[in-house]
């Protein structure tokens, strides 16, 4: 059984690793949870200013997170701080990679992109797109990124920050989902739609053929850990 915790606080985000195990939350009252799954309090970090993102490995072991003051934070689970970057844009979401050895960050007013950062905090690429960030996810192996924009884009990216495909949507994109094996990406839009993609098992840089879309659907389906498609909706083929 899992326990509820009570704060004096609104929480605005909430992350749970792999397993189940670990669990992390944003507050506005600036503080970072992380509780083990029978809601003990395992660690916690103050920030600077309301948290609105957090990330967590799917080992537990690390902790991304993002406040109101332009500030990332990676902290391990105890809640001691590794590192901290003020990245003087206002910060949307945050992806941490599976083994916590990468941090995907959403950032951005009028010039919106996404920042990887390593371990130890080392920038490894930036990259612009359109319209402030509505959703981010990670895969596993290979290390694909979707992030979908408050103006309707949304962009799937390698591990290197080269895109891989574009799609854009009729409203604002809500949410975005990839599978763990980087096979299957969706993106969840206020226009009613789920929009689905399926990228090959090869290197679409490298081949030079972009993902095809799987379907265009009005209700929700869900996506497990293996990339396979399950539930029962109807679909209509995507214009390409």
């Amino acid at each position: 059984d899992v326990k509820g915790i009570g704060w004096q606080g609104r929480v605005w985000t909430a992350a749970v690793s792999a397993g189940g195990e670990t669990g992390v939350t944003g507050t506005a009252n600036k503080q970072v949870w992380i509780l083990d799954r029978g809601g003990n309090l395992l660690g916690e970090h103050r920030a600077e200013a309301d948290v609105f993102t957090v990330g967590i490995s799917a080992d537990g072991q690390t902790i991304t997170a993002g406040s109101g003051d332009q500030q990332v934070y990676l902290l391990d689970r105890t809640g001691t701080l590794l590192w901290q970057e003020r990245l003087e844009d206002k910060i949307w979401a945050v992806a941490l990679s599976a083994e916590g050895q990468q941090m995907i960050v959403g950032a951005g007013e009028k010039e919106t992109h996404l920042r990887a950062f390593d371990r130890s905090g080392q920038p490894r690429w930036k990259r612009y797109i359109k319209g402030g960030v509505g959703g981010l996810a990670l895969s596993d192996e290979p290390k694909r990124i979707i992030v979908g924009t408050r103006q309707g884009h949304i962009y799937i990216f390698d591990n290197e920050g080269e895109i891989l495909h574009q799609a854009k949507a009729r409203k604002i994109i809500r949410d975005v989902g990839i599978s763990g094996n980087g096979r299957v990406a969706a993106a969840a839009s206020e226009d009613g739609n789920l929009y689905t993609f399926l990228l090959p098992e090869y290197s679409v840089k490298e081949k030079g053929k972009a993902p095809a879309p799987i379907s265009y659907v009005s209700q929700i389906i869900q996506i497990i850990g293996d990339g396979n498609v399950v539930g029962d909706h109807s679909t209509s083929q995507v214009n390409k």
